[in-house]
């Protein structure tokens, strides 16, 4: 089949992180100033430039609440990973504390991109696991989406992998962290 289109972004970012510090303990928002501080990782050969190393476990950045998707709205992450291994955040809104308004894209146990949003009120918005997996060491691009709607999709090198309906569930202030699951 031929490749879906990534649809073209309406707004300006509310958040771009470049991660090309090549150096430090903090991640620079490029239109903002919701920086992240950096815990337990290292700087490596990124994409297009520098990135981060992480470990799966004890390494991650903290980007603080004030980077936090709130309300309704559609929004949507994007981003180039690159890993061999299973189970790892790639970045999260949650807590363990407050449950209500939150969102994970990770990589799964079976190498696959898992995308999800929820909240206390109507659960799960939605919850999609990519039928193709992305752990074969190769760099991917990768695209998160939560429409209006409340249905998500997950674009894999511009390649549409999977949607699904939901409900637009209530995004909450809850720190966001790239990484790790900081909840536990």
């Amino acid at each position: 089949p031929s490749p879906t289109p990534v649809p073209e972004p309406t707004a300006v970012p509310f958040i771009y992180w470049n991660m090309d510090e090549n150096s430090g303990s903090t991640i620079n928002d490029s239109v903002g100033s919701n920086d992240g501080t950096v815990s337990g990782t290292s700087w490596v050969t990124g994409h297009d430039n520098s990135g981060l190393g992480f470990n799966g476990l004890s390494s991650y950045v903290d980007c603080g609440a004030g980077s936090s998707i709130l309300g309704t709205g559609a929004f949507s992450i994007t981003g180039w990973i690159k890993t061999g291994s299973t189970n790892g955040v790639i970045i999260q809104q949650r807590s363990a504390v407050a449950i209500d308004g939150e969102y994970r894209l990770m990589v799964d146990g079976n190498g696959k991109i898992e995308w999800f949003a929820y909240d206390v009120a109507q659960g799960y918005g939605f919850y999609l696991t990519s039928p193709s997996a992305v752990n074969d060491g190769a760099w991917h691009h990768i695209v998160a989406l939560r429409a209006s709607d409340g249905s998500g999709e997950v674009y894999i090198d511009g390649v549409l992998d999977i949607s699904g309906g939901g409900i637009a569930n209530v995004m909450s202030s809850i720190n966001v962290y790239i990484g790790s699951d900081k909840r536990d």
